[in-house]
This record gives structure tokens, C-alpha cells and sequence, in this order.
């Protein structure tokens, strides 16, 4: 009954299918499939939101659920903020994960979270806490400039999470720094093929923001965009469309991605070719496209655009097709006014 009430919760996205308060009573339910009731009530938390803050507080009190409340407060984000004050408290746990969770909670909230920043800051100094990275990239995500002293001198550090975060951080703080840029854009290069979801996650978000500062990330972002991660690959395509004209390396692999079973990379990959991806490359390096076929009107208009730039060197034209049923295209040397299919072909692009 409570795994079938937090699955609910979760697929539906709204607290009317699972009460919070049983959602809260889940918690630490002796069953065997404990483990799946817990992630499904996580999820269902954090959906359900502020008005699961109070009486989570209230579950933090007892020591054997605290990690799983963490977590959820986190998942929360800037609704938690009044967990705030309860969450430094826990900086202090005798278990370094309790810790490291509180730390990543903290990030989670944010800003608001900022009245924690002294002991984030003591954390990423203590070299024997072993998730100080976790405590330099929370700093990052608060936002605060009280940390900037200390998140400069952590740049280097021994430990490469804590160089990576440090500077990461610092780009949160000061995103215009063109020093800051030139120390980060290697070391996010290198996290990209870190065994750490999250920080390979991170690490493909961040050179978006830097746009063409990020170039020498291409190589590494070409790569990611075959993760395991579907977050890590939308990023990623993301970032190679901020960067600009120097992602044509990625041409191919956005190509055969305009035409992906999976809808969330389908659209960023429309997107870089559409934004940021020219060239003059027919088709990125002779590679020929007879049909793309498209039922979202949107994926087919940014397809169309993005395909059009990489086709003007050479004069070409291409469409793409909306219905499934039309398997016409025009590309290539197509004379003005001459027949290119069906008023279902769409979005013809002129040169």
C-alpha cells in the first residue's frame, strides 16, 4: 500500500494521489523492498515540497532516518529554508556521509542556505573530512562572496574534486572572470569522464555559461554527448551549442541525434545546430540526409533552420518532414519554383 501510494506520488507529480503524511510514514518502513519504498517517497517528497518540511523536521530528531531526511530537504531546495538551522547543526555528525549529505542539502536550498557558509568553508578546509569537494561546490551554489578568499586558495588543492569545485565555485561568484575561466575550462574538460554522475553532470552544465571561453572543452564534450547519463548528454549538447562554431567537430553527432528515440535530446541537439553550429559544411562533411521526419511541429522548425545553415556553403536545400507518411525531400541543387514534395514537407530551407 505505501509503495503503491509513493509510486503514485511520483508519477503523478501531485501530493492529492499520496498525503504527505504518509509519505513521512514511509520512512523507515521494515520491508523488503524498503529500498524501493525510499526512493519512490524521496522523489514523492520533494515533489509534494514546502509542506513536507515540518514534519520532516520533526523526523530529523531521530538519528536512524537522518541521511534519508537530508536528502529529501535537498531535493526540497529553497522551500527548506527553514530547515536551514536544523541542517548546520548536522554539519557536526559524528558519520562523514550524514555530512556529506547535509552538505549537498545545503546546496540544494541555496542562497538562502547562507548562514552556513563559516562552517562549509571549515569543512573544505579539514583534510580529514573526505567530501570536502562536496563542501567547495555547496559554497558555489549558495552564492556567497564570504567564500571567495577560501575557494581561491583551495584551487590547489591536492585533492582534484577540490580544485574542480574551488573553481567552479568561483565562476558561480564572479561568471565574467576571465582568469577564472582559463583555470576551469581544463579541469571541467577532465571531470567529463569522472566515475561521479553528479560531477560529470556539473561539468557538461558549466561551459554553456562560458560560451566560447569553454572551446577547448569541444573534444571532451563531444565525448560526453555518448554518457550513460541522458542529463549528462543534453547538457552537453547544450554547452557545444554556447560554445559556438568552434563545436563543428560535433556536426555528425548532432546530426544523428536530430533523429534520436529520445524526444530530450532530439530538441538541444535542433537547438545547436539551429543556434551556434555553422560552418559551411554540406551536411557536416558530405554526409547526405534523405528524410527527417518529425511529429512535433517545434523539433521540425528547429531542425529545418539548423540543417539550412550547415547547407548554405554549397547552395543545398533541405526539408523536413512532418508526417510519417511523406518520405519526400528536397536537398541539393533544386531549381527556383521547382516541385520539393507535399504542403506536408516542411519548412523548406531557402538559401
Amino acid at each position: 500500500m505505501i509503495l503503491t501510494g509513493a509510486k503514485k506520488a511520483q508519477d503523478q507529480d501531485t501530493v492529492g494521489f499520496w498525503p504527505v503524511e504518509d509519505a513521512i510514514a514511509a520512512i523507515g518502513t521494515a520491508t523488503d523492498t524498503v529500498a524501493l519504498i525510499a526512493r519512490h517517497q524521496r522523489i514523492a517528497l520533494g515533489q509534494i515540497g514546502k509542506p513536507s518540511v515540518a514534519p520532516l523536521l520533526e523526523k530529523l530528531k531521530l538519528p536512524q532516518f537522518q541521511q534519508l531526511v537530508v536528502t529529501v530537504l535537498g531535493q526540497i531546495g529553497p522551500d527548506a529554508a527553514e530547515a536551514v538551522p536544523a541542517l548546520v547543526g548536522l554539519l557536526n555528525a559524528k558519520e562523514a556521509e550524514t555530512r556529506r549529505e547535509v552538505v549537498l542539502a545545503l546546496a540544494g536550498i541555496g542562497p538562502a542556505a547562507k548562514v552556513a557558509v563559516p562552517e562549509l568553508i571549515k569543512l573544505m578546509n579539514d583534510k580529514d573530512f573526505a567530501y570536502r569537494g562536496a563542501a567547495a561546490f555547496s559554497l558555489g551554489k549558495i552564492g556567497s562572496k564570504e567564500a571567495t578568499t577560501a575557494l581561491k586558495s583551495a584551487l590547489e588543492a591536492q585533492d582534484p574534486l577540490v580544485r574542480l569545485a574551488s573553481v567552479w565555485s568561483l565562476l558561480q561568484l564572479e561568471p565574467d572572470n576571465d582568469e577564472y575561466a582559463k583555470i576551469a575550462v581544463p579541469r571541467l574538460a577532465a571531470a567529463l569522464s569522472i566515475d561521479r554522475p553528479r560531477v560529470r553532470l556539473e561539468a557538461a552544465t558549466a561551459p554553456a555559461k562560458l560560451g566560447p571561453k569553454a572551446s577547448g572543452a569541444v573534444k571532451e564534450l563531444q565525448k560526453a554527448i555518448s554518457d550513460e547519463s541522458t542529463e549528462v548528454r543534453a547538457e552537453a549538447i547544450i554547452a557545444l551549442a554556447e560554445i559556438g562554431p568552434a563545436s563543428e567537430p560535433a556536426v555528425p553527432d548532432l546530426i544523428a541525434l536530430i533523429v534520436s528515440e529520445d524526444p530530450s535530446l532530439r530538441r538541444p541537439a535542433c537547438f545547436a545546430l539551429r543556434t551556434a553550429i555553422g560552418g559551411g559544411r554540406e551536411l557536416a562533411l558530405g554526409q547526405t540526409i534523405n528524410t527527417i521526419v518529425f511529429n512535433d511541429i517545434g523539433h521540425a522548425n528547429t531542425a529545418s533552420h539548423g540543417i539550412g545553415k550547415l547547407t548554405q556553403a554549397n547552395r543545398g536545400r533541405i526539408a523536413v518532414a512532418r508526417d510519417p507518411q511523406i518520405q519526400q525531400v528536397a536537398i541539393g541543387q533544386v531549381g527556383p519554383g521547382q516541385d520539393r514534395g507535399h504542403a506536408a514537407v516542411y519548412g523548406v530551407e531557402p538559401v
